[in-house]
């Protein structure tokens, strides 16, 4: 894992506010073989289960987003591209079977990195 301070806090990166100072899921996805792996995520929004997210470091972004192969292939669109885009999307919680709206923000922060940041919306 890089350091990410070194990365996300500089004056012209604006997602430094994001990632640091939101209180919405942020996730650093780096690029190894193919896939993507959880390099780092935005801790505020996991204070009560730390535990819990602290176990999907290092996890596949195939694995991660089985449910979801859309976010997937936005993944790979951000780091092929070297872009930054945003996006809804819809999915139905397996729990509540309640379907529940995302505002999805991708953005490739380096050549091996994207960071995505999930806001949701219902």
């Amino acid at each position: 894992m890089r350091n990410l301070d070194t990365i996300l806090i500089t004056p012209e990166n604006r997602f430094n506010k994001l990632f640091y100072n939101g209180t919405n899921a942020t996730y650093v996805w780096r690029k190894v073989q193919g896939d993507f792996i959880l390099d780092d995520y935005h801790k505020a929004p996991y204070k009560e289960n730390s535990e819990e997210i602290k176990k999907y470091l290092g996890i596949k972004a195939s694995e991660f987003y089985k449910a979801t192969p859309d976010i997937m292939i936005d993944l790979k669109r951000c780091w092929e591209e070297q872009i930054e885009f945003s996006k809804e999307q819809s999915n139905v919680d397996k729990r509540t079977e309640s379907e529940n709206f995302k505002f999805i923000r991708y953005k490739s922060i380096t050549t091996d990195l994207v960071l995505v940041y999930v806001d949701d919306i219902i």
